[in-house]
């Protein structure tokens, strides 16, 4: 994916402390919407204003022990996966932002939920 999220953007968020995901996920898909390309897909979980939650795993079966994570935002492009969006808002500490980075990092699949 070759485009950019500029300052611009991010600065022109409407930062409510209530819902910090609802209004992140609000502007990803109106910058999309603008982007107007068909092949990106946006994900978001049940926080960020979406119907589900966003699993990733390791391999392409749909299992408790192949799960590897929870993320708030994807997007894809074709149907694979080229952005993780995790927002963090607490506990924000070396252990937590490494540990969630790696999970998501070494996650290969994207299973919507049936």
């Amino acid at each position: 994916m070759c485009r950019l999220l500029t300052q611009s953007f991010w600065n022109a968020i409407p930062l409510n402390e209530d819902n910090l995901h609802q209004s992140i996920g609000n502007s990803l898909i109106n910058q999309i919407n603008q982007w107007n390309n068909n092949n990106l897909t946006i994900i978001l979980d049940k926080a960020c204003g979406g119907t589900q939650n966003v699993q990733l795993f390791l391999y392409p079966n749909k299992t408790f022990g192949n799960k590897v994570c929870q993320v708030d935002i994807l997007i894809l492009e074709n149907d694979e996966i080229q952005v993780i969006i995790e927002i963090e808002e607490s506990e924000i500490t070396p252990v937590k932002i490494l540990g969630k980075f790696f999970a998501s990092a070494i996650a290969k699949y994207y299973i919507h939920e049936d």
